[in-house]
């Protein structure tokens, strides 16, 4: 009986490992996406929560979060009207409803309103 509790909570632990590594190469496809699709980042954002609930400190899903928040830069950077850029500014506070304490947040912002004032 043992045996089995072990070899099933084996099974478990590879199944979640591999449902992390489905959302991450998820998130990271979805920030080199050109164009970036809101509700695809959205979608990301959430993933990266959750992912992060789980284990604040994994490098992987650290990592992934940074390329979504480098991906809506560059997405405002190049937007071509006002209501396009507004939309990833949507995104960004979305972002930083969900990571208030992320420390690229405060550069990311800075570079929203430098593109603002162009």
């Amino acid at each position: 009986r043992a045996l089995v509790t072990e070899v099933a909570a084996k099974a478990s632990a590879r199944e979640q490992q591999r449902q992390r590594g489905e959302q991450i190469e998820a998130v990271f496809a979805v920030a080199a996406a050109q164009p970036l699709v809101a509700a695809d980042v959205e979608r990301a954002i959430g993933s990266i929560d959750s992912l992060l609930k789980a284990n604040p400190r994994d490098v992987d899903v650290l990592t992934a979060r940074k390329r979504i928040l480098d991906a809506l830069v560059g997405a405002a950077r190049s937007a071509t009207s006002t209501s396009e850029f507004a939309g990833f500014e949507r995104l960004l506070d979305g972002y930083s409803g969900r990571f208030p304490t992320d420390a690229a947040l405060a550069d990311a912002r800075a570079q929203f309103a430098g593109v603002k004032t162009r």
